[in-house]
């Protein structure tokens, strides 16, 4: 047996020895075919500016600063036994504190929206179909297999403490080798599976038709994911030109690189599934030193501890004229450091031509990739914070500490050394003049706590935010009323939302570039079913390049106040008799307040009563009436017949009693309103 199809994927026998088509493959259309002399010289290059990136920022110091940054935030203080041995040394946790705060708002925002993303409206109507149908798709992956919160949050994280933040968007399948037993009862059942092959098994076609069951081992690829996916990356792991000028300065950046440790064993994977070049593996089991010199190998420079390993590679998207046309295209690189080796050389994947690698910053103001963030806006505050800390609890400590002086060549020297003091014990001195206590001045800690508020209300004013919006009472007016309070912090959401607009324009590159990856590799057929549609009926909105925009919510005390207006204006249109009258304008201005309102309310309402129910209680209760109706008027026509009226005043007999039903139905009606005017 070879294979048959099973939940439209391939399953191979268990004696069969091709396996499928590896997870992900982007072709053999896209190699460079280069050289191994001109790809040597490319990997060359590369390294050079890698090197050169690297040399730059280090000798900038961002290293070391983004070093500092993180302590700073984790509260690692550098040990010290000034003023005395054992002194303290702790940190304040400001930049922490509001870093944290920050990270919550900014998820609150983006994350606690339902859509995420909404594609932006064209202006050509035509095109609607295309933007819902790219609406919903994006939503549907973001809902289930997109959505990486620990990884967007680790983005946040650096984005508001370090210089940049780095997030990734690639597009990740995932198979998994599963054996399984299929059960066939009847031939139909058989053909089905088999579909155009089921000739190639006479035997089991033959046991079938004499109704016997059969049972295939059979072992094949599960595809357990098939989706775009963000990843964060460090800060030190991305290497572009220091002067690259955020989002719009990637796309035009000569080289964007990223660096991945890999084992030995994982790049011996990719090149048997054809995606590194053939041999590669083969020269990193040699020592580098001796592979990169250019001498003759030996198995005495085989390296005995390459499977142990870790190697340094850099994925590179990197501008090269490939055809000598004089116009260079973006490819795409995987080099081995140490070795200098080319492990892939190959077109630029990705159909949006875009970096997959996407910064974050939470405000741009000076030129370059590196801007300002918490960690350097709170440094200076945060040391000197530290200080007046810290000094406050070692003066407190030496105030209340016994520091004695002894007088030099007397015996007091030697008792003092000897004895241990406790309270209430008594030290034997030959003149009590030899041994005093050293009067220290209890230190001004009400002039160092009312420095140490003021250095807080710098922090505030340095990042923009207030303590009310982290559940704190301000140190500057701890008994400020409730409106000064709300007003204040009104005031800071304007200055977090300025973040909050800086980081949108990388989400909004986010969810296009993964709505983009989503048409390129996945199957229009599993679209359609998502969808519930034909195949036929979407084809054409896979290549209109609509743009993302993220949806970013307000926050909460915004929020407070829109559900409170919400409850105002719903208080005030349900008196309106237009809606009071009508349940069907009743019920649309419930499901707009509640979608307002959040919390899913506009999904609970729906459980509970709907438009689509009213109009069928209405239709229902209108023929109800309609034949109640029709009843009354035919009992006053019989009875008008039975007292002997003709056939037409029988009808006009029949007709206002009809009248006067209508009228009583619309008193009855009206008599609830008029009722609650008259309670008035």
């Amino acid at each position: 047996m070879d294979s048959f199809v099973k939940f439209g994927v391939e399953i191979k026998s268990a004696d069969a020895k091709d396996l499928e088509e590896k997870p992900l493959s982007f072709g053999e259309w896209l190699k460079l075919n280069l050289s191994d002399e001109r790809l040597q010289n490319l990997v060359n290059r590369i390294l050079d500016e890698i090197d050169k990136i690297a040399q730059e920022r280090k000798s900038e110091g961002w290293d070391d600063k983004v070093a500092q940054y993180r302590n700073q935030y984790a509260g690692i203080m550098a040990e010290t036994s000034l003023p005395f041995q054992g002194c303290y040394s702790v940190n304040v946790p400001m930049t922490t504190k509001y870093v944290d705060s920050c990270i919550a708002q900014t998820e609150e925002a983006f994350e606690d929206t339902d859509p995420k993303y909404t594609i932006e409206t064209p202006k050509n109507k035509a095109l609607e179909p295309a933007r819902e149908t790219q609406e919903k798709i994006l939503d549907y992956y973001e809902d289930t297999e997109m959505s990486e919160d620990d990884d967007i949050e680790k983005v946040y994280f650096d984005a508001f403490l370090l210089p940049v933040g780095w997030a990734g968007m690639v597009y990740e399948r995932t198979i998994e080798r599963v054996r399984d037993i299929y059960t066939f009862n009847s031939v139909q059942e058989f053909q089905k599976e088999f579909l155009n092959d089921y000739q190639k098994y006479p035997n089991y076609i033959k046991q079938l038709e004499l109704g016997k069951q059969i049972q295939i081992i059979a072992e094949f690829n599960l595809e357990t994911s098939r989706s775009p996916k963000i990843e964060h990356y460090e800060f030190e792991d991305i290497f572009v030109p220091l002067a690259t000028n955020g989002i719009d300065g990637m796309l035009k950046s000569r080289i964007v690189a990223r660096r991945l440790w890999k084992r030995w064993e994982e790049i011996s994977l990719a090149e048997t599934e054809g995606d590194y070049r053939k041999g590669i593996t083969d020269k990193l089991k040699y020592n580098s030193d001796a592979f990169v010199s250019g001498n003759i190998l030996s198995s005495e420079d085989l390296d005995p501890e390459y499977m142990k390993k870790e190697y340094e590679t850099f994925e590179v998207i990197y501008f090269v004229d490939i055809d000598n046309d004089g116009r260079e295209e973006r490819c795409m690189f995987n080099i081995e450091k140490s070795h200098k080796l080319g492990l892939r050389d190959i077109r630029y994947p990705y159909n949006h031509h875009r970096p997959y690698v996407i910064p974050y910053n939470i405000q741009r103001t000076r030129k370059g990739i590196y801007q300002p963030a918490f960690g350097e806006k709170l440094q200076s505050v945060n040391i000197a914070a530290n200080a007046t800390l810290n000094n406050v609890l070692n003066a407190a400590v030496i105030a209340n500490s016994l520091s004695l002086k002894v007088r030099a060549g007397t015996d007091a020297v030697r008792s003092v050394y000897e004895h241990r003091w406790y309270p209430g014990s008594i030290l034997e001195l030959m003149n009590l003049d030899d041994v005093q206590q050293f009067q220290f001045a209890t230190p001004n800690l009400a002039g160092l706590i009312s420095l140490f508020g003021l250095l807080e209300g710098l922090g505030e004013d340095v990042v923009g935010l207030v303590p009310y919006q982290m559940g704190q009472e301000s140190s500057r007016d701890p008994e400020a009323p409730a409106s000064k309070a709300i007003a204040l912090m009104r005031k800071a959401e304007i200055k977090l939302r300025k973040y909050i607009k800086c980081l949108k324009k990388s989400n909004n590159e986010l969810g296009y570039q993964a709505l983009r990856l989503i048409y390129q590799f996945t199957p229009k057929q599993r679209i359609a079913d998502i969808l519930g549609v034909d195949v036929n009926s979407i084809q054409g909105y896979f290549e209109l390049p609509l743009k993302c925009r993220t949806q970013a919510t307000g926050f909460a005390l915004e929020k407070m106040f829109a559900k409170r207006d919400n409850i105002q204006m719903l208080s005030m249109l349900i008196k309106d008799p237009l809606i009071m009258g009508n349940p069907v304008k009743r019920v649309q201005l419930y499901e707009t307040v509640a979608k307002e309102y959040g919390s899913d309310w506009d999904k609970k309402l729906q459980k509970i009563i709907s438009v689509n129910e009213v109009k069928q209680m209405l239709a229902k209760a209108e023929e109800q009436k309609k034949q109640k109706k029709f009843g009354v008027m035919k009992k006053a026509a019989e009875q008008a017949m039975a007292q002997g009226r003709n056939q037409e005043e029988a009808k006009e007999i029949a007709r206002m009693a009809g009248e006067r039903y209508d009228q009583m139905m619309s008193s009855q009606a009206q008599m609830p309103q008029n009722q609650e005017g008259s309670k008035k």
